[in-house]
């Protein structure tokens, strides 16, 4: 538990133990917070107060627990689902995604909250800018898959929210994110280069964006307090811009590890992808995804405190420490 914190500012972050939200716990000093989790079975060091909610789709308790609240840092989700065995897999995402947040959002506007902060994610506006270059606060939507488009639409009910109320509604929109404790794509990488194995991407030159998560944690505390419109919506990265194999060297480097990597052509790469089932997997590694978060940066005076350098290390030390 957090002393020395304002005790009269109160703050509801769900997914306070997820891997953004128990550090986002722990850096949040202007505000007493009340961290919403499923279970407690994991310690959350930075939270004031712990609820757990179950499932938020069935949790009712949102008219209380938001009375007398300020703002809300709104993170759980449905996360991606590798192997997803549910009929209907839209409307598993939309049950979390979207109308759990709209629920949750209009109590909110309701209960006098201040502000609702909303951290989306980049795959609302695509999976690729091949085509347009890059993404911004201004690029239109285009999402691919259900999560982003559960995502799209919870953005689509906020907006419509903050434009009936007097709650400011902040939209974040992060790509992968890395750091120390890194789930997903990014640990499966950490993991692939600690094997020490060939690996076939020494062609792969297209740029993907990223943010570290001190990074992204500095970014949503400043969408606590800085003055903003009603309704505010920000794409942001850190400028950690490398290319998968530039990357993957990278990690190798911090790992002390010598990696080959061996420039199989992308076209072969995504002809063998075909035939095995994963050419949407391959095909999201080999175009590129680059967010230019200028105006974000410009509009937060927000700058990195984290270089890339410093977020990719932070990572391998974590994974090095605590890989069996």
């Amino acid at each position: 538990m957090k002393t020395g914190r304002n005790q009269q500012r109160k703050l509801v972050l769900t997914g306070a133990n997820g891997y953004i939200g128990s550090r986002l716990s722990q850096t949040l000093d202007n505000f007493s917070i009340i961290g919403c989790v499923r279970s407690s079975t994991n310690i959350v060091n930075g939270c004031n107060v712990i609820v757990e909610t179950g499932n938020l789709v069935d949790f009712s308790g949102w008219g209380d627990l938001l009375q007398n609240v300020e703002c809300v840092v709104h993170l759980a989700a449905r996360a991606h689902i590798a192997k997803d065995f549910s009929k209907n897999p839209i409307n598993e995402f939309r049950k979390t995604n979207t109308d759990v947040t709209l629920r949750m959002a209009k109590i909110a506007a309701a209960s006098g909250v201040k502000r609702f902060v909303y951290v989306s994610s980049i795959g609302v506006l695509g999976n690729s800018t091949l085509k347009t270059g890059s993404f911004n606060n201004h690029s239109p939507f285009n999402p691919k898959e259900p999560y982003a488009v559960s995502k799209m639409e919870a953005e689509i009910g906020l907006k419509e929210i903050s434009d009936a109320t007097e709650m400011e509604v902040v939209v974040v929109r992060p790509p992968l994110v890395y750091g120390a404790n890194s789930p997903g794509n990014f640990y499966r990488l950490l993991r692939l280069v600690d094997k020490e194995i060939p690996l076939p991407f020494g062609s792969l030159d297209s740029r993907k964006s990223m943010i570290s998560l001190e990074n992204l944690c500095d970014f949503l505390g400043k969408c606590t307090v800085m003055p903003l419109p009603n309704f505010s919506q920000f794409v942001v990265s850190d400028e950690s811009n490398w290319t998968t194999s530039d990357l993957i060297l990278l990690i190798a480097k911090y790992m002390h590890k010598k990696q080959l990597l061996i420039p199989v052509p992308v076209i072969l790469l995504k002809g063998v992808s075909l035939l095995a089932g994963k050419y949407k997997d391959v095909q999201k590694i080999t175009e590129p995804l680059v967010v230019d978060s200028y105006e974000s940066a410009k509009i937060m005076n927000w700058s990195p405190i984290y270089t890339p350098e410093e977020g990719v290390k932070d990572a391998v030390d974590f994974y090095l420490k605590h890989s069996i």
